[in-house]
């Protein structure tokens, strides 16, 4: 939908993600 869920530096994004749907997103692209 073009919103944007999260701000601040890509190692925030990846150490300290807010929004639950990144944090979902993280958990299946990363491991």
């Amino acid at each position: 939908d073009g919103i944007i869920l999260e701000e601040g530096s890509p190692e925030e994004l990846f150490t300290n993600p807010k929004n639950q749907r990144t944090k979902d997103f993280l958990r299946k692209v990363v491991n």
